[in-house]
Formats: structure tokens, C-alpha cells, sequence
């Protein structure tokens, strides 16, 4: 007969050790995914119309959200090359922060100010009411986004410790928001859950890595982001008072988007070209 080679069991407990952090991180984020369309359905008497509301909503999110995933994923080997390398990883945290947050931002605002009119595009049935949830949701995309670009840090870092505590604190946090939210507000309960829930998270993270890694606070960028939001958000709001087709007028907030990025320094091709270069050296 065959016989099947087992690991050692001093060599499996390793293994154990050494990954269970990622494995429980896996978990907790795909518990904190899908539990607010079953408490929704279970809470509920209309709980399946409810929950459906909620999906036509957050199926947008979740397509939006790829982007932050995969800006994740070409970052990861970057800030562990430069951390094994006892490098200073600010200047590209801060600089991917920007490059990713300045589109993010961009469609979130659209997707807040014309909610009805993509609502309308896409579903037939409940678009007024996955619309409110949207705009919520929507709000959450941007915090999402950035904690996308800090837990890569502390991923590549190794302070996965830190990182199941704060997605512990998420998830419970979560659950309690639901349970108030839900009984009153229905979907739009769970929208506003999801959101305090990323506002929260986002704001353990950010005190951590500037704490872990030495970052030091950038008055005068943090000054012109400021800006950008303001400006960016007057012109959204501003777009849905003009006699043009929505689609046009979408398309004149990115345009004008792309310029107050530029216009404001948070996004810089010189920069990026000097990033780049150093990566391949």
C-alpha cells in the first residue's frame, strides 16, 4: 500500500501559528461582509424586500470597491520590500493615500449627489429607496478605501495582532449598530451601521501606523485636501441645478475633478515618475 508522508507535529503547530492570524483576519472581514443582509432578512418582517433594497445598493459598492482591492495588491510587495529594506514607507503610503482617494472620492460624490438617476439605470423595482442606501454606502466607499491602503501597511508590516483587534472592534461594533438601526430604519439602518462602522475602523488605523511607523502629521497637505473636498463637493452639488443631461454633467465632475487634483498638488506625475524609479533601482 501507499503511504501518506504527514508534517511533523512540531512543524504543523508552526504552520498553525504562523498563519491563523491571516486566517482569522479572513474571517472576520467576510463575517463583517455578510452579516448585514442576514440581520436585515432576519430582523424584519419584510425582511427578504429589505435585504434585497440593501444588495441592489451595496452590489455597486462592492464593484467600486475592486479598485481600492487591487491598488491593495500592488502595494502589499512594495511596502514589504521597503520595510525588510528599513526604508521609510511615507512618502509612498501618503502618495497612494492621494492617487487612490482623488478618484474614489470623485465617484463617491457623484454616485451621493446622482443616486436616483443610477438607481433608475439599473433596477426597476425599490431604486428610490436602495438610492438613500446608496448614498450612504457611498460615503463608506471612501473610508473603505483608506483603510484598504493602511491595513496593507500593517499587513506588510506583520501587525496582524493589531489589525484582528480592530477588525474585532468593527465587527462587534457592527452587530450593536444593526441591532439598534435596523428595527427603526431598515436598510437604511444597516447603510448607516456600515458607515459609523468604517469611520471608526478608519480611526483606529490611521493614530496606529503614524504611531508604528514615525509619520509625522502634513499640515499644509492635509490643508489642500481639505480644499479639494470643499471644492469638489460644492461642484457636485452645484452640477444638479444645471439644464444639462446627468451623464454630462457626471462627465464635467470628473473633468473637473482631474484639474483640482492637479491644481491642488495632491496628485503629482513628477512624483509618481520619482516613486516609480526608485521601486525598480
Amino acid at each position: 500500500g501507499k503511504f501518506i508522508a504527514l508534517p511533523e507535529p512540531r512543524l504543523f503547530l508552526t504552520i498553525i501559528r504562523n498563519r491563523y492570524p491571516f486566517a482569522l483576519l479572513s474571517i472576520l472581514m467576510a463575517i463583517y461582509y455578510c452579516i448585514d443582509s442576514v440581520m436585515l432578512e432576519r430582523m424584519l418582517p419584510d425582511g427578504a424586500v429589505q435585504a434585497g433594497i440593501y444588495a441592489q445598493a451595496f452590489r455597486i459598492l462592492d464593484a467600486f470597491t475592486m479598485y481600492a482591492f487591487l491598488f491593495a495588491s500592488l502595494l502589499l510587495p512594495m511596502f514589504s520590500r521597503m520595510i525588510q529594506q528599513n526604508k521609510k514607507v511615507e512618502d509612498l503610503t501618503i502618495f497612494s493615500l492621494m492617487l487612490l482617494l482623488v478618484p474614489v472620492i470623485a465617484v463617491s460624490l457623484i454616485l451621493v449627489f446622482y443616486r436616483l438617476e443610477f438607481m433608475n439605470l439599473l433596477y426597476h423595482e425599490h431604486a428610490a429607496e436602495s438610492a438613500e442606501v446608496l448614498a450612504l454606502l457611498m460615503l463608506a466607499h471612501i473610508f473603505v478605501s483608506a483603510t484598504y491602503i493602511f491595513g496593507t501597511l500593517l499587513t506588510a508590516g506583520g501587525f496582524l495582532k493589531e489589525l484582528n483587534i480592530t477588525a474585532s472592534v468593527g465587527l462587534v461594533m457592527n452587530v450593536i449598530l444593526n441591532v439598534i438601526l435596523i428595527p427603526r430604519y431598515q436598510a437604511f439602518g444597516s447603510a448607516l451601521a456600515s458607515l459609523v462602522t468604517q469611520v471608526v475602523i478608519l480611526a483606529i488605523q490611521v493614530p496606529l501606523v503614524f504611531r508604528i511607523f514615525h509619520f509625522r502629521l502634513d499640515a499644509n497637505l492635509l490643508i489642500r485636501f481639505g480644499f479639494f473636498i470643499l471644492f469638489l463637493c460644492a461642484a457636485s452639488w452645484s452640477s444638479t441645478f444645471m439644464d444639462l443631461p446627468w451623464w454630462l454633467e457626471v462627465g464635467g465632475i470628473f473633468f473637473f475633478t482631474i484639474g483640482l487634483a492637479f491644481l491642488t498638488g495632491l496628485v503629482r506625475l513628477r512624483v509618481l515618475m520619482q516613486l516609480l524609479t526608485s521601486e525598480e533601482s
